[in-house]
């Protein structure tokens, strides 16, 4: 029988709160995560397949997934990618040259290229109540909002109302005192008495949410136009 075998332990600083965790590489028999990963073309399914490999890549059993942002997710993936395969990564760009013709060009970035700023500020949004006004605040859209992320990807989620949901975080008064906990149904309360233009509003935020991004700057080979573009969809 052979010793036991040991794995390799990888600090890393979480950017969203600054705790520090460890991950290890994943194995062989994760590939399979990384071929789905580039054959799915959506952010929900690549958010489920990313949260199983990180249950088993975060050495911490006590550490809780569920209230990472699906930036920060993204960002703990790379990490263990680049620990598990190296430390570059291949996608293809599409530039569209003209309304008919395109040019598919095939890339390789290194990771220590790939920029994350996790600061987002929560949208403030207040309502009147019968005991006077009060402010709800809309936050991340997290991990823990798998489903939410499900419905929007499926179409069945109006105007994103879901997402929406998902992202109501707090309610408290203008003093910033007597918070209320919010149950779900509160929180669908909350959005279904909202006038559609604050929906629009909340979920331009939830759009524009932090997620990590590349700096790609080339001439395209098709129609020689320099290229200089902040990308962050180098994932599919």
């Amino acid at each position: 029988m052979i010793p036991k075998i040991k794995i390799p332990y990888h600090p890393i600083v979480i950017p969203e709160d600054g705790k520090t965790i460890h991950i290890k590489p994943y194995t062989i028999e994760f590939e399979k995560y990384l071929i789905e990963i580039e054959n799915k073309q959506d952010l929900y399914t690549q958010i489920q397949i990313i949260g199983e490999l990180l249950k088993y890549c975060i050495v911490e059993e006590d550490y809780n997934i569920n209230e990472l942002s699906i930036g920060t997710m993204l960002w703990i993936f790379i990490k263990c990618y680049e620990i598990s395969v190296n430390d570059t990564m291949e996608f293809s760009y599409v530039h569209k040259c003209d309304k008919d013709n395109e040019q598919r060009i095939d890339m390789k970035i290194k990771t220590k290229d790939i920029q994350y700023n996790p600061d987002f500020t929560p949208l403030d949004i207040e309502i009147e109540t019968e005991e006077g006004p009060y402010i709800v605040r809309f936050s991340h859209i997290k991990y823990k909002h798998l489903e939410a992320l499900k419905s929007s990807n499926e179409g069945d989620d109006l105007r994103g109302q879901k997402l929406v949901v998902a992202s109501c975080d707090r309610m408290f008064d203008k003093t910033g005192n007597n918070e209320i906990e919010l149950t779900e149904e509160d929180k669908e309360e909350i959005v279904k008495s909202l006038p559609l233009s604050k929906i629009e509003l909340i979920g331009a935020r939830i759009a524009n949410m932090p997620r990590p991004y590349i700096e790609l700057e080339f001439d395209c080979p098709g129609c020689g136009k320099h290229i200089k573009e902040k990308l962050e969809d180098f994932f599919i």
